[in-house]
């Protein structure tokens, strides 16, 4: 939970919500940012945001991949750009954390494991080296979850007060199951499809 930004006038941001739920607008499964008929959850809060006074909040361009690309062709969704719900917030403005599952320590690492994930779907990579279809369901491969699994209980040590600890300790668990990745890539293919699940 936080707080708006400094400046922006929370009762209109409230306002904002109640109408578009009093209005029933429904959800944008196309994640189209261009218009406001209907709203997808990150654009719903900059939408709120920009009407209590915000500054317009930027919109973020999609990853280049083309396995993920014909997926969201079949889907139907043509949008290049989004909003990202990392603009949205900000540490300083924390105001709760909430979970009946996991601790703060385990909140952190699960972002951090998931922001390493993105980091090393790199614009050569397959969605199936993440992804198994099963029938109706879409899940994580097993190396996957286990990384995740596996992140949730490395030991980190007051990651309030070092937001950095935890993605220092998932980005060492990443290299010694998947291997090596460096921080900064120097071409678009820096990695090997093959490498980014090579366990």
């Amino acid at each position: 939970i936080y707080d708006p930004p400094r400046g922006v006038d929370a009762a209109r941001v409230a306002a904002f919500v109640r109408d578009a739920r009093a209005r029933g607008v429904p959800f944008d499964p196309y994640f189209d940012a261009g218009e406001r008929e209907r709203l997808y959850c990150a654009e719903l809060v900059a939408a709120a945001l920009e009407a209590g006074g915000s500054a317009p909040i930027p919109r973020r361009p999609r990853k280049a991949n083309a396995s993920l690309d014909v997926v969201l062709d079949w889907l139907k969704i043509r949008a290049t750009d989004m909003f990202s719900p990392a603009d949205l917030i900000h540490p300083d403005r924390q105001v709760a954390l909430v979970s009946r599952r996991h601790s703060a320590r385990e909140i952190e690492l699960y972002f951090a494991a998931r922001a390493e994930l993105h980091r090393r779907f790199t614009e050569d990579q397959r969605l199936g080296h993440l992804f198994v279809w099963t029938g109706l369901r879409l899940d994580f491969r097993e190396s996957v979850a286990e990384f995740q699994r596996a992140a949730l209980s490395l030991p980190v040590s007051n990651t309030a007060a070092d937001p950095e600890s935890a993605r220092r300790v998932v980005s060492s668990l990443a290299e010694r199951m998947f291997g090596a990745f460096p921080r900064v890539a120097t071409t678009p293919t820096a990695m090997p499809a093959a490498d980014l699940m090579a366990r």
